[in-house]
């Protein structure tokens, strides 16, 4: 079954074709075209403004103007992409040889795709690649791949459907792809990856070596790419919990150099997983190094810093574990979800003897989670309100469609966080709900239908009033040439004959008629193909809706047991905080002498802790436990620990002491 069964349930373009479709009652018309051979057509940089057909001088001849200038056409004015329709679709209907048809086709939906009509784009451009391929029809296929895929990153509703991905190897077989042609290939199979890799996880176990085997199969296909391979390797050896396999594997792509943009836009992702395995196998260091190259500006930075700040700890570099973890303490990310944060600081903090910061820690995890934990609480499975729809909920806080007595996430005294107001999420939960990368590509394919869906009349309008103005404008233009033809041929001596640049422009007038022409005819198919994909946008929304509701459930099932295990541990923690204290009481009382020799710096180590090389810059204000900046920033705004480990300098005081007696 396709990732989304909406498409081949009612994508009537595929499923009746183009004659049934727009129940055509012309007859066609044959080409002089003969079929193009391998060499004839190539399309560069598929639908993107540099776009560029390279088509053989033979062909060139047989082709219609309108079409050997089909791109220049696409041009900035709102009805250019109407008129590259009508060109297109003309040009479609009286192909006779399979490649001028599918050429025609492409024409029709790289038209709907400048008019931004990506849905309906990306439906035409999947029904390209599902068709049998010759090496004639194979470069046309491959720029519907790349079309489609720039339109699924945008919006990944749009995804590639199980009867394109059964094509892909019949490209490589058939269409001799140039060295581009074989990039946009190879995204190609990386997307099947991805999709065989959802389906595997969704299967019962019964059927997952069949599905292995498929896997495989696609896997070998990547091996000629050995970016593409290393990151789909990777992935899957850390599926499957080969741990040492995918650490290799990500390590060759993430050092890549080269990358297509499609394939580098998935690095920072790749960096996060080689963390994880690298961590897995206690190389904490190793984990750190690729967590700082995340882009600050990356949907991941947030996990990344909190697994920056667990290796660290790890690693028994505390100051820069605390450092990590005060970062998701300040500015913006105050108010993201990440409880591990605290945890870590706090375990830092104890392993450094700094018991009563330690604490402060602990108590500001409770602080800040008390109001969130119930909230999720209410909302788990068998809770008092796990049926309450949560997608409103998501658009409202989205919007900032806050109560004015919404409670802050944190109190400025001891109290616990009261409840939050019907009807809204806490901020950390909302802020997880909309970064979720499930969330925010099917929100924002939402957002583009109900634009479509406005943009669709408004359409359909400026088709009709650009053929009723053109009807005008050419009936003018005819007058005008008919008097000056009548004039000209009065003022001529015999044997002379009308001026060149009057037959010129009786020339360019009836071009203008042609075309004005394929406009009309074209119209009323334009009108039907936008108002039968209007109907299924609105089957879209309702399908990515529920979609959206699922991934937030799945969501808050994630931050309550990620909560749960914190407090747990926090328990344990707290205990450890606690008996360690009681014990520092004790002897810091009876050696009255330490805090001093700390204070003064004499028991500093040679290089300090707050260096430029120990420091995780993060580059944001920060605060300090107290809600100060004096602990925690250093002269460049940097988040960093400037703290002494006291466990260390205690043994150096000890060490003081005995040499003095």
């Amino acid at each position: 079954m396709s990732e989304y069964p909406i498409r081949s349930s009612s994508n009537l373009l595929v499923a009746k074709g183009w004659l049934v479709l727009w129940g055509l009652t012309v007859a066609t018309i044959a080409l002089a075209a003969p079929k193009p051979t391998p060499a004839e057509l190539r399309i560069s940089s598929p639908c993107s403004e540099s776009e560029t057909w390279t088509v053989a001088p033979r062909l060139a001849r047989t082709l219609p103007p309108e079409i050997r200038g089909f791109i220049k056409g696409l041009t900035a004015e709102p009805e250019a992409a109407i008129r590259a329709f009508a060109d297109a679709f003309t040009f479609r209907q009286k192909a006779k040889s399979p490649a001028d048809q599918l050429l025609g086709d492409y024409a029709i939906a790289r038209s709907l795709n400048h008019a931004q009509v990506f849905g309906l784009a990306a439906e035409l451009f999947d029904n390209i690649i599902q068709q049998p391929t010759s090496a004639a029809k194979a470069p046309i296929q491959i720029a519907a791949i790349s079309c489609l895929g720039q339109i699924r990153r945008r919006y990944s509703a749009f995804a590639f459907s199980n009867a394109a991905m059964k094509r892909l190897p019949d490209f490589f077989k058939k269409g001799q792809p140039n060295k581009r042609e074989l990039n946009i290939l190879w995204y190609a199979v990386t997307e099947k990856f991805l999709m065989q890799i959802r389906e595997y996880d969704k299967a019962p176990a019964k059927q997952r070596t069949k599905l292995a085997k498929g896997i495989e199969e696609t896997l070998d296909r990547l091996k000629a790419s050995p970016a593409h391979s290393a990151l789909a390797l990777g992935m899957w050896a850390a599926y499957r919990h080969k741990t040492r396999d995918a650490a290799a594997h990500l390590t060759k792509f993430v050092q890549a150099e080269g990358l297509t943009e499609a394939l580098d836009a998935k690095r920072d992702s790749a960096r996060l997983l080689l963390a994880r395995s690298l961590y897995e196998l206690g190389d904490f260091k190793g984990a750190v190094k690729h967590l700082e190259l995340v882009d600050k500006r990356a949907n991941e930075l947030v996990q990344s810093l909190v697994y920056l700040a667990s290796s660290q700890l790890m690693a028994a570099d505390y100051p820069k574990a605390i450092g990590a973890s005060l970062g998701l303490q300040s500015g913006s990310l105050k108010e993201t979800f990440a409880p591990e944060s605290l945890m870590v600081a706090s375990m830092a903090l104890n392993e450094l003897c700094h018991f009563p910061e330690s604490l402060a820690m602990v108590n500001k995890f409770k602080r800040q989670y008390q109001g969130t934990f119930f909230w999720l609480h209410e909302r788990k499975k068998g809770g008092a309100k796990e049926k309450e729809p949560l997608y409103p909920m998501a658009l409202a806080f989205l919007k900032g469609e806050k109560p004015k007595d919404l409670p802050k996430d944190e109190l400025e005294d001891e109290a616990a966080e009261p409840p939050t107001p019907a009807g809204t999420v806490p901020v950390r939960v909302g802020s997880e709900w909309i970064r979720s990368p499930i969330f925010i590509s099917k929100q924002e394919s939402i957002n583009h239908l109900f634009r479509t869906m406005r943009k669709l009349p408004k359409l359909m309008g400026l088709g009709r009033t650009v053929a009723k103005t053109e009807v005008r404008a050419i009936g003018q233009a005819k007058t005008e040439l008919r008097e000056k033809v009548q004039k000209a041929r009065a003022a001529l001596k015999p044997g002379e004959k009308l001026a060149a640049t009057i037959l010129e422009e009786a020339n360019a007038l009836r071009l203008r008629e042609a075309r004005q022409a394929r406009l009309v005819y074209a119209l009323p198919h334009f009108d039907r193909a936008l108002t039968g994909y209007r109907s299924r946008a609105s089957q879209w929304q309702g399908y990515l809706t529920n979609e959206i509701e699922k991934e937030l459930r799945t969501l808050n099932t994630r931050m309550y047991s990620e909560l749960t295990s914190v407090m747990e541990n926090n328990e344990l923690i707290e205990a450890e905080i606690w008996n360690g204290a009681s014990q520092d009481i004790v002897w810091q009382n009876a050696h009255p002498e330490f805090k001093e020799m700390v204070k003064s710096g004499a028991l500093r180590n040679d290089r300090s802790p707050t260096s430029a090389a120990d420091v995780y810059d993060w580059g944001s204000a920060g605060q300090g436990l107290d809600g100060s900046e004096e602990v925690w920033e250093d002269e460049i705004g940097a988040i960093q620990a400037n703290l002494q480990n006291d466990c260390a300098n205690k043994e150096k005081y000890m060490k003081i002491q005995q040499g003095r007696r």
